[in-house]
């Protein structure tokens, strides 16, 4: 699947390709271990995402690389990703051109989002889960974030849950005014 290809797509072909991406995380999962429910989760956000942004233009940062499945397949890789003896499941530069930053694990994202956007003219996009905006990294770029005047885009996967049910002030309070707080704007979608 060409990323390209997904702007032309009708929500019928979509909704296909959401379904045989499943079927691969599923597989993968199954065969090989892996993060099911945060990529089982994230499917549809993620193919929404690159049929309104492409990332040839822009870039497109997950905070976590176990959120990447989707964005693996889609950016093609899907036989490293089904490849036992790969086990390509890590998003690194060295793999992919849509790979920019070699995030393993959650915190990051926000602060690489505010580097990027800093030193390029080109629109950013974050994808982080919600599990990691309780991260002390996460708030400071944030933080940053808020002060930049630029245009960025964070996508954030409200599962409610990271490897536990989320628990905390913060996800009582994750919502339009937490985003607002730090001067940034909220639509749920």
């Amino acid at each position: 699947q060409d990323i390209e290809e997904l702007k032309g797509m009708s929500f019928d072909e979509l909704e296909n390709l959401i379904k045989d991406i499943k079927i691969l995380i599923l597989q993968r999962c199954k065969t090989i271990g892996g993060h099911l429910a945060t990529n089982i989760s994230n499917v549809e956000s993620v193919v929404m995402l690159y049929k309104y942004f492409n990332p040839k233009k822009g870039y497109i940062v997950y905070d976590a690389s176990h959120e990447g499945y989707t964005h693996k397949i889609l950016t093609d890789r899907k036989e490293i990703f089904l490849d036992k003896l790969k086990v390509g499941t890590l998003l690194t530069p060295r793999e992919s051109e849509y790979d920019y930053v070699g995030c393993s694990h959650v915190g990051v994202g926000t602060s690489y989002l505010c580097g990027m956007a800093r030193s390029s003219d080109k629109p950013c996009v974050l994808y982080i889960g919600d599990g990691t905006l309780a991260n002390g990294t996460s708030f400071e770029g944030l933080n940053q974030i808020s002060q930049l005047n630029r245009n960025v885009v964070i996508v954030v996967n409200d599962n409610g849950i990271t490897i536990m049910p989320n628990s905390g002030g913060i996800y009582k309070h994750l919502n339009k005014e937490f985003f607002n707080s730090f001067d940034l704007d909220y639509i749920e979608v």
